[in-house]
């Protein structure tokens, strides 16, 4: 209907019948009620539910002793409890004890003051399972003022805490690397320092004293002198040796030289000599194609992997498998060892495991430990070899 304004208008028509004083007519009697507000209100309330029941977070609505009047299917989907289950009983239902008991006072606390409580929980599903919400708790009021209702909205985060705890495990790891790689550092650089102190220092001051003779007793003895040139020669060369060793513990010559593959048949004969665990090689033929940045890394997963095993598998044996197809570099060191279990590969303080990801991450490459049936470890390394790498290689 539009009114005198020119105004749409909803209305209830009312018809009825009155007598009239003439017995063959009858008076009809038109009625009209106003209810534009009604039915703008009724719209702006199936509005308001529709945007509830499907909203993205849960939505809770309890009386003031905390018995539930009503949730969103968002609820039901995230906590695993239908409507039906939960009507009339306490959000505690949701408890998972990884929560303070002190938070819940100070929730409570919170909105019977009829302020709003913002906080986080840990929760259980009907399944058992845990979860994280992010809660915002408020009063409902009525005209007075008074509480009647608490309305809770809560959005799931578990997935946001779980990217909070691997970026915190990974800093906190990274920040253990540092300071492992400051101590090693400092270990390795006092332990040269004592070998060419003990040993380059001892060798350069038999040079000295020999020298010394040679220049005091002069060409008059010439038996002394070949006896003293003989001294001579046997100290450079035991100080050469000295350097040598020396150099290939800070950088092995052969992985620049001759390559990744040569370099841990080397290493492997070095650490077979010194453990006295037997070293078992599938190696490829010839050397691998692949950049000296990625061979570096390779070799030094090697040499920690191995370090490993001499360290914590008691070992008798090792078996090391090196092999290169379509674009992908695998190394594989299985032992017979004592093995190794799912704990240890996650400790985020195996410094060792660490630095082996750490080197991997540049390249995009993988890192796979396991137990192997019947005892020993596997670990296996997998690294991407792009073909252009190849090429320039």
């Amino acid at each position: 209907m539009v009114d005198a304004r020119g105004s749409v208008k909803e209305v209830v028509m009312r018809l009825s019948v009155a007598p009239s004083a003439r017995e063959s007519m009858s008076r009809v009697l038109v009625s009209f009620s106003d209810i534009t507000e009604r039915k703008q209100f009724e719209r702006e309330l199936r509005k308001l539910s529709s945007a509830v029941e499907q909203s993205p977070v849960s939505v809770i609505i309890t009386d003031t002793s905390g018995a539930i009047e009503y949730v969103n299917p968002t609820f039901e989907h995230v906590s695993g409890y239908l409507m039906s289950e939960v009507i009339g009983k306490n959000p505690r239902i949701l408890k998972s004890r990884h929560t303070p008991q002190s938070e819940y006072k100070k929730l409570w606390d919170t909105i019977l003051s009829g302020r709003q409580w913002r906080g986080e929980f840990r929760n259980m599903r009907k399944d058992g399972s845990l979860f994280w919400e992010s809660a915002l708790i408020s009063p409902i009021l009525d005209s007075e003022g008074r509480i009647t209702h608490f309305l809770g909205i809560k959005e799931d985060i578990t997935q946001k805490k779980m990217v909070e705890e691997e970026l915190y495990t990974s800093r906190e790891s990274l920040r253990l690397l540092a300071e492992d790689l400051v101590r090693v550092r400092e270990e390795e650089r006092s332990e040269i320092a004592r070998e060419v102190h003990d040993e380059l220092g001892q060798i350069m001051t038999a040079v000295k004293m020999d020298v010394s003779s040679l220049l005091r007793v002069g060409f008059s003895n010439p038996q002394m002198i070949s006896q003293k040139a003989e001294s001579l020669f046997s100290l450079i060369d035991m100080g050469i040796r000295s350097v040598q060793q020396l150099s290939a513990r800070l950088r092995p010559g052969v992985l620049d030289d001759l390559g990744i593959v040569a370099a841990i048949e080397w290493q492997a004969e070095d650490f077979q000599a010194r453990t006295g665990i037997k070293c078992i090689l599938n190696l490829p033929e010839t050397d691998l194609r692949i950049q000296m940045q990625q061979a570096t890394a390779v070799f030094r997963i090697f040499q920690e992997g191995m370090t490993n095993v001499a360290r914590h598998s008691k070992a008798t044996a090792v078996e090391v498998t090196l092999t290169y197809d379509e674009g992908l570099l695998c190394l594989k060191i299985m032992d017979n060892g004592i093995g190794i279990d799912a704990a240890q590969v996650r400790n985020p303080k195996s410094l060792g495991l660490i630095g082996i990801r750490e080197r991997l991450r540049p390249f995009e490459g993988s890192l796979v430990i396991e137990a192997r049936p019947g005892g020993g470890t596997l670990m296996t390394v997998n690294l991407p070899i792009p073909k252009t790498n190849e090429e320039q290689s």
